[in-house]
C-alpha cells in the first residue's frame, strides 16, 4: 500500500511540474519571438508577453508565436514567399 501511495505522489509531482516559459528570438527575423513552454492559461501568457515588452521595449512591431515543430523553422529561416502566377 505504501508503494502505491508513493508512486501516486511521484506521478502527481511530475505531472504538475511547470517548466519556465522561454522567449526564443528568431535569428532570421529579428522582431519575431517563439514562446517555448507556453502556459495553457491565456491570461498568464498575455501577462508574460506584456512584461517582456515592458522590459525590452522593442522599437519595431514584435510578433510572438508558440514554439512548435512547425514554427521552429523560423528560428534560422525567413518565410519563403512564393510568387503566384
Amino acid at each position: 500500500m505504501k508503494k502505491i501511495i508513493g508512486i501516486f505522489i511521484l506521478l502527481v509531482f511530475f505531472s504538475t511540474r511547470k517548466e519556465k516559459t522561454e522567449f526564443v528570438q528568431s535569428k532570421a527575423i529579428p522582431n519575431m519571438f517563439l514562446l517555448k513552454n507556453l502556459p495553457l492559461d491565456s491570461l498568464s501568457a498575455k501577462k508574460m508577453i506584456r512584461n517582456f515588452l515592458l522590459k525590452n521595449s522593442p522599437k519595431a512591431d514584435t510578433y510572438f508565436y508558440e514554439y512548435t515543430w512547425r514554427t521552429e523553422y523560423f528560428i534560422d529561416h525567413e518565410e519563403d514567399l512564393l510568387e503566384r502566377n
